[in-house]
């Protein structure tokens, strides 16, 4: 193999690995509001939806 085609290897054999430790971070948070609430972004918390 050439050198090149070490390097291309070595990049593809990392890279899902790489992805996959991206997607563990905090920033990633999943939530779900109860019926009848709306997620507020300023008060970072779940409110009664009104209308």
């Amino acid at each position: 193999m050439t050198l090149k085609s070490l390097i291309i290897a070595a990049a593809m054999a990392t890279t899902p690995g790489l992805a996959f430790a991206m997607g563990c971070s905090s920033d990633h948070v999943v939530m779900s509001c109860a019926a009848g609430s709306i997620w507020d972004v300023e008060k970072q918390r779940c409110i009664t939806a009104t209308g």
